[in-house]
């Protein structure tokens, strides 16, 4: 569940707190508390003791959790990055190949009308066929030239924070 690059934090953390909370505690006790005992007496000692460990302790904690939290949002941009990142390159390669067989398709309809006007053809069903033909490959090639531009994932901007932003565009194109 947890990516090793966290779990390696989660280590750390582990034993840098405790640790560094001895650490802090024998410092304090070895040096400061003992001087304040000598230099002020037991009631000072006792207030200095009831400040040190009632911020200390919970500063540490609040580092700690700070720390982690901080961890967890870098692990959650990450893998929102890499989302985006994905539908985007699965959005440019529909793309490109919608583009390219919209281009195949327009060429092909202006080589027919081309035919069309230069070679005389024998019968208006002839003529006829080959319009209903190009009308045909015109007509599919808008529908899904339209399917796409509607698409959801195309017409919506990126997420923001993992929450999808309403699109704000407007659909002027309607199907047959």
């Amino acid at each position: 569940m947890f990516s090793k690059k966290l779990t390696a934090r989660f280590r750390l953390l582990r034993w840098a707190v405790p640790l560094s909370l001895a650490v802090l505690v024998a410092v304090y006790q070895l040096g400061l508390a003992r001087w304040i005992l000598q230099e002020y007496g037991e009631r000072y000692h006792t207030l200095a003791e009831i400040l040190f460990y009632g911020i200390g302790g919970p500063l540490l904690a609040f580092l700690s959790l700070d720390f982690l939290i901080r961890w967890l949002e870098e692990r959650e941009t990450s893998e929102l990055q890499s989302r985006i990142l994905e539908e985007t390159r699965a959005n440019i390669a529909t793309s490109r190949g919608l583009n390219d067989e919209t281009l195949q398709t327009l060429y092909a309809i202006s080589i027919m009308l081309d035919t069309l006007k230069s070679s005389p053809l024998e019968t208006p069903f002839e003529k006829a066929a080959l319009l209903q033909e190009a009308e045909s490959a015109l007509d599919k090639t808008m529908a899904r030239l339209r399917m796409h531009l509607q698409d959801p994932s195309f017409s919506q901007p990126l997420p923001q924070n993992g929450i999808a932003v309403p699109s704000t565009s407007v659909n002027f194109y309607k199907e047959k």
